[in-house]
């Protein structure tokens, strides 16, 4: 680097464009060599982060609708765009994006579906438990992010209906809204014809509410893992075995702000009957969300 008396004129940097870089430091006017760049192999930790950041980008805008509104749900709650969150979360390794052929089959579309049902009754907990609300905030987050079907919740909730009509004799129930406290046990779903229970999402704001389900007549309100002592079904003994059992994963234990939510994760045969009844003592009223899929067989 050399120090100049003066900066030169325009038409002499100019000349030398390519061999002597004019620049200040300091406020001082100076000179050096043009710098070169010299092109080296990346290692390997940054070639796979360059392939996974190139990846990822592009899939972005392949992705199918379904997935484009959970994303603008979760990112809501931070100062992302819902592709900036799928950017990052897929380099942390937070989660996993499949290619946009795994969306098309049917399974999968109910798992998104499912996992919609448990972000939208989550969302709406967090909104005091008035669905209108938080249906209200997804409409403005949907508009501004100007989603797919022109950022409409009307037409991105038809679109999803759409996808529902697609898988024929589907059935979905569902009961939101507050349960008292009580010992006794209040009944939330019943379903009196045979069939295969496909999915069943269950949300609350409060980790110490039970489910119990009974099939064909047999009680199922109790989980074990690995030899451990008998819980009970619902946030919390999910949480103590670790999260996932046989039959059940957990989706959300926000104890901080009191979000719960778990999933069936795999489909249960019935022969006449399955109900669901619900439970909380905590002295106050709670708010729960239940979203049964089943498929009747005749």
């Amino acid at each position: 680097m050399a120090k100049l008396e003066k900066m030169p004129q325009r038409q002499i940097i100019d000349g030398y464009k390519g061999t002597i870089d004019f620049y200040y430091w300091k406020g001082i006017p100076v000179a050096r060599k043009w710098p070169i760049y010299i092109k080296r192999t990346p290692t390997p930790i940054e070639l796979t982060y360059q392939q996974a950041f190139s990846y990822i980008n592009k899939l972005w805008a392949s992705l199918p609708l379904i997935i484009h509104v959970q994303l603008t749900l979760f990112a809501a709650r931070s100062t992302l765009t819902p592709k900036d969150f799928l950017v990052r979360g897929y380099l942390k390794g937070l989660f996993e994006i499949m290619p946009p052929e795994y969306y098309a089959t049917e399974e999968t579309q109910l798992l998104l579906l499912a996992q919609l049902d448990v972000a939208l009754s989550t969302r709406a907990l967090e909104a005091g438990g008035n669905l209108a609300a938080i249906l209200a905030q997804l409409d403005v987050a949907l508009s501004t992010r100007a989603l797919e079907a022109g950022g409409n919740l009307a037409a991105v909730l038809a679109r999803l209906d759409a996808i529902k009509v697609t898988r024929g004799d589907l059935v979905k129930t569902e009961q939101t809204g507050v349960v008292t406290s009580t010992a006794a046990y209040t009944q939330v779903v019943n379903i009196t014809a045979k069939g295969v229970l496909v999915g069943l999402n269950f949300t609350t704001d409060y980790n110490l509410t039970q489910l119990r389900l009974t099939i064909d007549g047999n009680l199922f309100d109790l989980l074990a893992r690995d030899g451990s002592a008998f819980v009970r079904l619902g946030p919390e003994g999910i949480n103590t075995l670790g999260g996932e059992t046989t039959y059940f994963k957990e989706d959300l234990y926000d104890g901080t702000n009191n979000y719960y939510a778990f999933h069936l994760k795999r489909e249960v045969q019935y022969n006449s009957n399955l109900t669901a009844h619900v439970r909380q003592q905590s002295g106050v009223n709670k708010n729960i969300g239940c979203h049964v899929y089943y498929r009747p067989i005749t």
